[in-house]
């Protein structure tokens, strides 16, 4: 919230929190550096002269006792009242210390609206009128008073003016009760804060000079004026008492006007849905997913949310197994949602109080999904098998899988290097008879390229439905020499596939050149005859073979035309490389007299196909021979499987082999070659981006680009690049966390967070030196809380009217190792962070807005490296009204206006100021109904972004953290109720010896940028030859996260 404290007190407050952040600094508490003397943590002795060392974790305890005296820890003065038993106290404290807020909406009554439950009230240190009133009630029940909400007549002495004259206190604490050195003394009095910045009012006096007239105002005021007011009836001592605790009011022992006989209603609070889309580029003879598509949901209610981080990971389906592996040797991953929920909820502190009304909230599993971009569905009923791109994945009992792998005898093995360095290798199991053995595990086989152990995915085990496409063109073009010949022919045709099937079962689609088949089923020769009567003319012979054919999910298609192709020349190089892909077996039949050899040739180069003469005496018997052969092979082919090459294994960019054999029989074998295509002759394969879909009660579904190609209105995808597939990489070795606040927790609640995010590392303390896989019991108890965010998220600076969200705030923050460096990503939904002002003129109300929203894009520019808000700063802006186009651009080219399209279009409905200057990738929106105002890049990716100096290490320690959320869910429990999936990882995938964990000693050159619980997750090593040595330099290490130049690199 946001009230009119004066600019010196706000200033005030501002040293008082960077002060206290110096404090920790000079410590080195949080730093990784809350350590036990038995951990054997020392600083670097080469570190940066005046490195400040380590203190024990007494000392992080004595920090947090200290933020606990701060007027602004609510929750910590609201125990001690309510340890004293002092009801007229209790009275008080609400009264004097938690703010009012307007209604989210002018049509909310006083008595029913809420924005995000009394515990969050607490922590914000502000809520509606019913917050405060349940927050009063919850107070009082816990020192044994009976206590009810009603309500009553406002009082006349509450008006618009003592209603909203509340002020949430500020940090402030005294440092002469801690015990330090005089050097730390120094150390916290050269604490230099950085004043406010002054560009928010030349940001704002920019934006409403360009508003055309009458434009700036809010639609519907609201100044939360009712006539009837929640208020708590209580029963102490025998004594009955009613507390109003607005204004100046106290409470009476005289039942107020109106009083009403029955308590209020419980109140009721809207749902949050939250969703983690991919894009995903699917497997080969599957029938592919266009569009976006689910990797988990879930929905919370918003109390339940308030003051969370919803961390999004996508880590090993079974991270135990996978501990100590390199986060892109984990081929199978299962994204989860993970609820953290405010420290307060959850602790048994004594020291801090909150109501503790809201239910907890469990994690989310979804479905399993393959690096490749194959995704497995969950099933029904736990104990159902899981279904597989290929279908169900078999998994046999103990004896029927010994019986299994005894009678194999002899193995073959297809590789497809088309997407190089992600290989698919098809492998066939035969038995002595030469019948295929199916049920299978990953680790039942070895798989090596160029003599190094690999770690595939298992996507099948079993044989894969046959499907076979038959594609006729009946263009113009074609000729034939007699209509007797072609009704010889399309007989021919007709009759060598129903022989086929016979042999072999199969489906059989028929359609025309550059069209999907209406429905595939067992051959039949009058049906085949029919559709190819009823042909039309279409010759889109690459889209058929590139596109159409891979993404049915077919085996092989037979191709009749005379491959006069009229595809768009622009698409054809992109669909040969899927065709190559593919896998796909294709029979071509020239027909006509004007045949396109050059059409054939291509063809027959991208995937080795066959051409057939039609005109041959024994033409039905091959296409019979063609098609059983394909089918044959197709249902031998049990074990489909996936991997990717690490960087340090590409140096052959010729001709590779791969051996496969049985673990258990290595003289089992068989080896395999592919050809490494040319870089611009590759194909893509993957998870091409992801996504996240956000809703908050009825407001509008938003989705926001994590990484991967930019959505349009219309919710499709562009065509994704080599870049979106690298980024989406290192972004599922990543941490994707969603910021739910309400409004701005008070600073000392934000630190102490921070302090039991520092301590809860403790468990972890005692594992240094052990293997990854031993700490993963200890890092389910790590609570992860981002000094960035809670910096974001810091009281907004003050105004003459109270302004609020209207729901929660909501920020995603990503990070991840991308190819420059660490990379950190903002992005204040702009859509979810709607603020209303407590202010009955329009034009007042919508300014108020203004100003209150603004620094939230400041901010991101203040705790990364450069945010929109930054980039603009100082800059002429142009003005386009809600609706208008990239064309109304001034001063524009086209290509600058086409750059400038979709981000135009997605907020099409807001007020958009824009650079007079194109090359400046930002814009101002403003919501035309509140005033509410972000900065947003050109890309649609969010308003800030940063990076720093790190290495692989800082990427192992973010997929660490990811697995260790993992772990604590579900992944692997057999008592956590979502085990229909239980260990997937470890029956599909395998991992390769020799991959390490978390290495030791020299981990970070800077950790200037990092959060403490990343950097403590560096130190965690495994054991390597010389023993283990632990160090790291903290040397301008800054808890809020505040970088160096040295430190960052210029690529957001």
């Amino acid at each position: 919230m946001s009230v009119d404290n004066g600019d010196e007190a706000v200033l005030r407050a501002g040293i008082e929190r960077r002060r206290f952040m110096q404090c920790l600094l000079a410590l080195g508490g949080i730093a990784a550096g809350c350590s036990s003397s038995g951990s054997q943590i020392a600083a670097s002795d080469a570190g940066a002269a005046g490195s400040p060392g380590f203190a024990s974790w007494t000392s992080c305890e004595a920090l947090r006792n200290l933020v606990r005296t701060s007027p602004d820890h609510l929750s910590a003065r609201a125990s001690q009242i309510i340890a004293k038993k002092d009801f007229s106290a209790a009275v008080r404290f609400i009264r004097d210390n938690v703010a009012v807020l307007p209604p989210s909406d002018p049509s909310d009554s006083a008595l029913l609206g809420v924005r995000w439950g009394p515990d969050a009230a607490l922590r914000a240190g502000a809520g509606t009128q019913r917050e405060r009133a349940e927050l009063l009630r919850a107070m009082l029940s816990a020192m044994g008073a009976s206590a009810r909400v009603v309500y009553c007549n406002r009082p006349t002495a509450v008006d618009d003016t003592t209603l909203y004259a509340t002020r949430t206190p500020t940090f402030s604490v005294d440092y002469d009760k801690l015990d330090v050195s005089a050097d730390l003394r120094n150390r916290i009095g050269s604490s230099s804060p950085k004043p406010a910045d002054p560009s928010i009012d030349s940001a704002v006096a920019s934006i409403l000079a360009l508003l055309p007239a009458g434009q700036a105002k809010v639609d519907n005021p609201i100044d939360g004026i009712a006539n009837l007011v929640p208020i708590v009836e209580y029963t102490a001592a025998g004594a009955t008492r009613w507390a109003i605790a607005l204004g100046s009011l106290d409470e009476v022992t005289d039942p107020p006007d109106g009083l009403s006989s029955s308590a209020l209603e419980p109140p009721t609070y809207p749902n949050v849905s939250v969703r983690l889309l991919g894009t995903l580029s699917g497997v080969p003879d599957v029938p592919g997913t266009d569009g976006l598509v689910e990797l988990v949901a879930g929905s919370f209610s918003v109390d339940q949310l308030a003051g969370s981080r919803v961390f999004v990971t996508t880590s090993s389906s079974d991270p135990q197994t996978t501990a100590n592996a390199t986060g892109d040797a984990v081929g199978v991953r299962t994204a989860v949602l993970t609820v953290q929920q405010a420290a307060a909820l959850t602790s048994e502190d004594p020291a801090i109080w909150t109501p503790k009304l809201v239910a907890a909230a469990p994690p989310v599993g979804g479905h399993p999904f393959t690096l490749s971009g194959a995704r497995y569905d969950v099933p029904t009923n736990p104990g159902d098998p899981v279904a597989g791109p290929y279908g169900n994945v078999l998994h046999l009992d103990e004896a029927a899988h010994a019986a299994a792998l005894a009678s194999v005898k002899s193995l073959s093995a297809t590789v497809f290097g088309s997407a190089f360095p992600d290989i698919r290798v098809n492998v066939s199991a035969l038995d002595a008879n030469g019948a295929p053995v199916f049920g299978l595990a990953q680790s039942d086989f070895t798989m090596t390229d160029e003599t190094v152990q690999q770690s595939p995915v298992l996507l099948a085990n079993t044989a894969a439905s046959v499907k076979v496409l038959l594609s006729y063109d009946c263009s113009g073009s074609v000729t034939w020499p007699t209509p007797a010949d072609k009704t010889a022919f399309d007989s021919a045709l007709a009759n060598a596939m129903v022989a086929s099937a016979t042999a072999v079962p199969f489906e059989l689609g028929v359609a025309d050149v550059g069209t999907n088949p209406s429905l595939y089923a067992t051959p039949d020769a009058t049906a085949i005859l029919t559709a190819i009567q009823a042909c039309a003319s279409s010759s889109d012979i690459w889209a058929t073979l590139g596109k159409l054919a891979p993404s049915a999910g077919v085996s092989a298609v037979v191709l009749v035309s005379d491959f006069q192709p009229t595809d768009d020349p622009t698409t054809i190089p992109a669909l040969q490389q899927k065709l190559a892909a593919s896998g796909l077996a294709v029979a071509l039949v020239p027909v006509s007299a004007n045949v396109d050899q050059n059409t054939v040739n291509a063809i027959v180069k991208a995937c080795g196909a066959t051409v057939l003469d039609w005109t041959a005496a024994d033409f039905q018997a091959k296409v019979a021979a063609f098609v059983t052969e394909a089918a044959v092979r197709a249902t031998a082919v049990g074990y489909r499987s996936t991997y990717h090459l690490p960087d340090d294994q590409l140096a052959n960019q010729g001709t590779r082999s791969v051996a496969v054999a049985l673990a258990s029989n290595a003289s089992l074998s068989t080896a395999a070659q592919y050809q490494v295509p040319a870089a611009d002759s590759r194909t893509l394969s993957g998870v091409a981006g992801l996504y996240l879909e956000l809703r908050v009660g009825t407001s509008k579904k938003v989705t926001r680009r994590l990484s991967g190609p930019v959505i349009d209105s219309s919710g499709e995808t562009a065509k994704a690049t080599k870049s979106d597939y690298d980024a989406t990489r290192a972004l599922l070795n990543g941490l994707v966390t969603i910021a739910f606040e309400p409004g701005s927790p008070t600073t000392a609640q934000s630190v102490d967070e921070l302090m039991a995010s520092a301590l809860s590392l403790q468990t972890l303390a005692d594992k240094i030196g052990q293997p990854v896989a031993d700490t993963m019991t200890a890092g389910g108890d790590i609570w992860p809380r981002s000094a960035s965010l809670c910096a974001l998220f810091e009281p907004l600076p003050a105004s003459t009217s109270v302004t609020a969200p209207q729901a929660l705030r909501v920020a995603i923050m990503t990070e991840a190792l991308e190819d420059h460096g660490f990379m950190r990503r903002f992005d204040v939904v702009p859509e979810l962070n709607l603020t209303v002002a407590a202010q009955k003129d329009a034009a007042a109300a919508f300014t108020a807005t203004m100003r209150a929203t603004l620094p939230l894009s400041f901010r991101e520019g203040m705790v990364l490296t450069r945010s929109a808000a930054t980039d603009l700063a100082g800059s002429t802006l142009q003005y386009l009204a809600p609706s208008a186009g990239a064309e109304s651009l001034k001063g524009f080219s086209d290509v600058d206006r086409a750059d400038w399209a979709a981000v135009l279009q997605q907020y099409d409905g807001w007020h958009r100021f824009v650079p007079t200057t194109p090359s400046t990738a930002a814009m101002w929106i403003v919501d035309p109904a509140t005033g509410t105002a972000i900065a947003v890049y050109q890309s649609g990716m969010g308003g800030g972004c940063g990076k720093a100096a790190a290495n692989a290490a800082v990427q192992t320690a973010l997929f660490l953290c990811g697995a260790y959320a993992s772990y604590k869910s579900f992944v692997c429990k057999q008592e956590s109720g979502v085990s229909a999936y239980q260990c997937l990882g470890a029956f599909v995938g395998s991992i390769a010896a020799g991959t390490s964990g978390i290495l030791a000693a020299a981990i970070l050159d800077t950790v200037s940028f990092l959060d403490i619980f990343i950097v403590f997750l560096s130190l965690i090593a495994v054991p390597f030859e010389g023993g283990v040595g632990v160090g790291v330099s903290v040397a301008g290490f800054e808890v809020y996260g505040l970088e160096t130049a040295a430190s960052l690199y210029d690529h957001c």
